[in-house]
């Protein structure tokens, strides 16, 4: 036999050998590095069909991608060919514009007259191409339109006769076939100029929209001769299957195209990209949500890992007994290294196949849609760190046993006296813990941006040293918790003996004594359970948290659980008695809708009930300046003529509690505007379905008191059931009543879709929280059983000296009792305050902000009685394994 064959005849011999009487720590072992690459693995995926899923969702809404406005020419043929020939291209539609004097229209004997307004020519097809830009409320989507806001002024109905005071020109009479609403009216009023930050207006309250050819014979003059008072816009649609699946690539893929198109354009057109623009936002959104996909998921790999190295480190001595026979052998160390890798290779491979087949058995449960290409990529990733964590593990410690000799591999370990570690002595656990809060502290305090995604560049950044105050406090609250717990253990005065007498009577002080003994393994025990609790405790707050900030989300946008709107025409208060008697609506409260003039400045006016509102829909601390809802109604309530503003206008006005602000409101006498005097008594910040910058909120009964129109536009609606079912059942009840809208929560969460709190977390953090319970339970169940060979020692003396089995369950059961307590509550304790800091951190993310952390009381406790279940398991296991026969026992002494 070669030398080469004798020495695969003995590595294969010593792998028979580890797989016949080893299985008991290598299984283990593999076991935990299989949780770790399973989660990684997967994780990798989530990660990526997070940052799929926004994309798809921010572009869904777009309506249209591009507007390419015509400079110095209104012959637009050579730049429909150019928007054609764009990689993607889907469809186009044409757009004309131009301002008007006013709008005019008589009724009744009465003529009510507009401001300037703004005239559209639309192409045939655009309101196909582009139906997201229109909501009918009233009469035929073909002819001619006017907007919600302009028929409310004029008065006017479809049938009604509506004049526009052209520029230069005799009058323009039209007759009105429908009347819609332009939920994009700041996007399709947008100003289209060369310069990226000139500053944007607010759209105009005046429109009428017209068919292209009626539009283009009453202003093409005017487009010719007055260019600077009309424009022509080619509106551009995109395929968007063209665009790459991450957001940041998306949005650098989306500048290109119009860059192209640019060049192509070569001066006579200038691009409105609202593509990219939407896609800046998202590419920020996908940074918080990998941020913190890899804040909630690594830590639970980390223990996984950790259990790795608790089963490694269990078998130490072993090893180093192995080591010194080889020794004593004459192996020289590269030899000896490689005979001790066929073990890490084992683990590692079978840890790393397993967790990798685990992966993809539950990719399908956790994870929506299908695999693909880069998705098996990151498999292999996983399974190669999982592969270079398991050699880590078991070579770096027999490498320094390398440099003993062989009597001192065979010293016994409990008989050397070592000195503290580096960590302690250098106290970098206290520095953690505290630089974790000044990091804390100067974010909060400043405001700082964790992600940055500056205007006009193409990337976006996370600032990574905002997120190390959590990482710190884990680290440091772990290794603190070592150093207090392993002193207490070593420095009992007796509050142990007296904690454990009930459960260990007489044995009390020996059982004290043997855990300080054993203080290093216990300690490590306390501080696994504590990492992992604290894994399984943050993640659940955060995520319950996070769930309800999305719920409060969606009901901001929509308004309530479900949402019915209409108009001054066609209010909803004129159903709200069906409404009410309709199944599974719980409460249903009315809520106005008008429109108001603060200076020059039309914003929307919302009237409410203060008393009642709160049964309808949730009145969030964060929507008010003082942070207290509950006092701010009743401050609004005991005002009739208060009114709450937004900030923005707050800051525009230089306003001053107590002021008071005359605002011109629409009466119902004369459908003109006058002037009504409010009080200024709060701020408010965010209101259900109000607009993000200005806004304001006031008394429905002083509304309709001084403007003679007490009807509601809008009824907010708490279901008792599903919302969806609720606004289905609600479209059937109402399909008589033209001209009002149903909506629920589900349809709100599409339209905030490129915010990152429309992100689904809850397939993922169920997949970390599933590997919470077997990490904790697994945490707890190998304190003991890797304590096995310590404890037959001790407990075969015991029995020699005449213990019997419930004197050494004594020992068992109490030991069990502080490791499970002790990380219980320390686990427990760490994972809330992770959560809190996390939340604080991500504050941007949600709007608006928690008021408080939501705990799920139901799953923490499941979590504590299956870390009980495991202690109780491990503790019956190991009283088993000393039934047996007492000479055998002794050998181990």
């Amino acid at each position: 036999m070669s030398p080469n064959q004798k020495k695969i005849k003995s590595m294969l011999d010593w792998l028979y050998g580890l797989l016949n009487n080893r299985r008991a720590s290598i299984v283990p072992a593999a076991i935990g590095l299989a949780l770790a690459v399973c989660l990684l693995a997967l994780l990798g995926v989530f990660i990526r069909q997070s940052a799929a899923n926004m994309t798809e969702r921010a572009v869904l809404g777009i309506s249209p991608d591009w507007q390419v406005q015509m400079v110095g020419t209104t012959d637009i043929s050579a730049a429909e060919a150019a928007a054609k020939s764009i990689a993607g291209f889907k469809s186009l539609a044409i757009v004309d514009y131009a301002d008007v004097i006013s709008l005019s229209s008589t009724k009744d004997g009465t003529t009510q007259t507009t401001g300037a307004a703004k005239t559209l020519g639309l192409s045939s097809n655009f309101i196909d191409e582009f139906p997201k830009q229109f909501r009918l409320l009233s009469g035929s989507l073909s002819g001619v339109l006017l907007s919600q806001q302009t028929a409310a002024n004029l008065h006017a109905v479809p049938g009604d006769t509506v004049t526009s005071a052209r520029l230069g020109q005799t009058p323009l009479d039209v007759k009105v076939d429908g009347v819609v609403e332009l939920p994009n009216a700041d996007q399709l009023f947008q100003i289209v100029s060369a310069t990226p930050q000139a500053a944007q207006t607010a759209p105009p309250d005046n429109v009428v929209l017209l068919p292209q050819g009626q539009w283009r014979e009453a202003f093409q003059s005017q487009l010719e001769n007055l260019p600077q008072t009309a424009q022509r816009q080619i509106h551009v649609a995109h395929d968007h299957k063209v665009l790459p699946n991450n957001p940041t690539d998306a949005f650098i893929t989306a500048q290109e195209m119009a860059n192209n198109l640019s060049a192509k354009l070569a001066g006579s057109g200038v691009i409105v990209n609202n593509l990219a623009a939407r896609l800046d936002g998202v590419r920020q959104d996908s940074l918080f949500a990998r941020v913190l996909f890899l804040f909630l998921g690594i830590p639970g790999a980390i223990i996984a890992i950790l259990l790795t190295v608790l089963v490694v480190l269990s078998t130490a001595d072993r090893r180093r007994r192995e080591i010194a026979l080889l020794q004593m052998r004459g192996a020289d160390t590269p030899q000896i290294l490689k005979t001790l890798s066929v073990e890490a290779l084992v683990v590692g491979i079978g840890g790393a196949l397993v967790g990798v087949i685990a992966a993809g058995m539950l990719a399908p449960i956790f994870v929506k849609g299908p695999l693909i290409a880069n998705d098996f990529v990151w498999f292999a990733c996983s399974a190669a760190i999982g592969l270079a964590a398991s050699l880590f593990v078991f070579l770096v410690p027999s490498w320094f046993a390398l440099r003993r000799t062989a009597l001192e591999n065979t010293a016994q370990t409990r008989l050397v006296i070592e000195s503290q570690p580096a960590w302690q002595r250098l106290w970098l656990d206290v520095f953690a813990v505290v630089g974790a809060f000044l990091i804390f502290w100067q974010v909060s305090a400043t405001g700082y941006q964790v992600v940055a995604a500056p205007e006009g560049v193409a990337t976006a950044t996370v600032d990574y040293k905002a997120y190390a105050a959590p990482a710190l406090l884990w680290i440091g609250c772990g290794l603190l918790l070592m150093r207090l717990f392993s002193s207490f253990l070593l420095n009992d005065t007796g509050f142990l003996k007296v904690a454990l007498t009930p459960f260990a009577k007489a044995f009390a002080k020996l059982v004290s004594a043997s855990m300080a003994r054993e203080q290093g393994r216990i300690t490590k025990g306390v501080v696994l359970v504590a990492l992992a609790m604290s894994f399984a405790t943050s993640t659940a707050i955060f995520n319950t948290t996070y769930e309800h900030q999305s719920t409060i989300d969606a009901t901001l946008t929509n308004g309530a659980d479900v949402t019915v709107s209409g108009t001054i025409e066609n209010p909803a208060s004129g159903v709200l008695d069906i409404i009410r008697k309709s199944n599974g609506a719980v409460a249903a409260e009315l809520m106005q809708h008008r429109y108001a003039y603060v200076g020059n400045d039309l914003q929307d006016l919302y009237g409410i009930d203060p008393v009642t509102i709160g049964k309808a829909t949730a009145m969030s601390d964060a929507y008010f300046g003082n942070a207290d809802a509950k006092a701010t109604l009743a401050s609004l309530q005991a005002t009739p003529d208060g009114v709450l503003v937004s900030d923005e206008t707050v800051g525009d006005f230089q306003l001053k509690e107590g002021d008071t602000i005359n605002l011109r409101l629409q009466f119902g006498s004369d459908r003109a505007y006058h002037v009504v005097p409010f009080k200024f008594i709060g701020i408010a910040r965010e209101f259900p379905t109000a607009p993000k910058d200005s806004f304001l909120i006031a008394n429905a009964k002083y509304i309709a008191a001084t403007t003679g129109i007490s009807t509601s536009e809008i009824v907010l609606i708490k279901a008792l059931i599903e919302p969806s079912v609720l606004a289905d059942n609600l479209r059937s009840s109402l399909a008589d009543h033209k001209g009002l809208t149903v909506s629920d929560l589900s349809e709100a969460v599409h339209r905030i879709g490129s915010s990152l709190v429309a992100v689904d977390l809850r397939s993922l953090t169920g997949l970390e929280l599933a590997f919470a319970i077997p990490l904790v339970a697994g945490a707890i169940g190998l304190i003991f059983a890797l304590g096995l060979a310590e404890r037959r020692r001790s407990f075969a003396i015991l029995r020699a000296l005449g213990a019997t089995s419930q004197h050494l369950g004594a020992f068992l059961w109490s030991e069990a009792l502080v490791v499970y307590t002790f990380g219980t509550s320390a686990g427990l304790g760490l994972g809330w305050a992770l959560a809190w800091m996390l939340t604080k951190l991500m504050t941007q993310v949600f709007d608006p902000p928690p008021d408080t952390l939501y705990v799920p009381w139901t799953y923490l406790v499941m979590l504590c009685l299956a870390g009980l279940a495991a202690v109780s398991v491990a503790v019956l296991t190991q009283l088993r394994h000393q039934n047996e026969p007492l000479t055998s026992a002794m050998r181990a002494v």
